[in-house]
């Protein structure tokens, strides 16, 4: 019997947790609130990044997260859809598909199924030292890129512009300030000062969750002045 729980134990790890208390809950609950309020706007914008309906980052940010709770080995590690890898899904699936059809949809949670396959086996046959044959100025060139290609990437959400990559995106960018110009600067506006609030916290009161305010502000705001009715706006 022995054998079996050190089995157990080993397969399912969350069987051994100590027996949760009243302050343990409050905690776990605050720290969910807080993890949820950031994780549910960063879900979206990831979600949009890779191509995909905004709904996909929020069902992408659950399972990952139960998983990694009930499996996971560390308490800093953070899981959950990243910046990089919807680039890198944005990459893979645009010569095959059109961004957010059914198509697209069905390819990028075949790309996830692979891609987690690959891991599994990477861990299970202890090969993460391939990492280590990466050099460190291919890796933080790659970071850096994909850094300039997320702001990029951003900025017309943030300014209520069409984003295009093709020929025709100055057209499209000069159709939308003609046809719906309110459109585009409230959203400049509301994604200005939801920026400028950002590096004043920063640089004034820096120990404050200023991402937690901020997200909770932009909720506010959105609610109070019909910022959802703007067609297009992205959060």
């Amino acid at each position: 019997m022995s054998n079996f729980r050190r089995t157990a134990s080993r397969v399912f790890p969350f069987l051994t947790w100590p027996r949760p208390t009243p302050q343990t809950l409050i905690r776990d609950a605050w720290a969910g609130v807080s993890v949820g309020l950031v994780l549910i706007p960063q879900s979206l914008a990831y979600a949009t990044l890779a191509g995909l309906p905004p709904e996909i980052g929020l069902y992408a940010a659950l399972l990952p997260s139960v998983v990694g709770v009930l499996w996971g080995s560390s308490p800093l590690l953070a899981t959950g859809p990243v910046a990089l890898t919807s680039l890198l899904t944005f990459a893979s699936l645009q010569p095959l598909a059109s961004p957010a059809s059914r198509e697209w949809i069905d390819l990028a949670i075949w790309l996830a199924i692979y891609s987690g396959v690959m891991q599994l086996l990477l861990g299970v046959l202890r090969m993460g030292v391939i990492a280590n044959l990466v050099s460190q100025p291919v890796i933080i060139g790659f970071t850096h890129a994909a850094a300039l290609i997320i702001i990029g990437s951003q900025m017309p959400a943030m300014l209520g512009l069409p984003l295009r990559f093709d020929s025709d995106a100055l057209a499209a960018v000069a159709a939308t300030l003609r046809q719906a110009p309110a459109v585009a600067a409230a959203t400049s506006a509301f994604g200005l000062t939801t920026l400028a609030l950002l590096f004043m916290q920063k640089r004034l009161a820096p120990r404050i969750p200023g991402v937690l305010l901020v997200c909770i502000a932009g909720i506010a705001g959105s609610f109070l002045f019909g910022f959802a009715t703007f067609g297009g706006a992205v959060v």
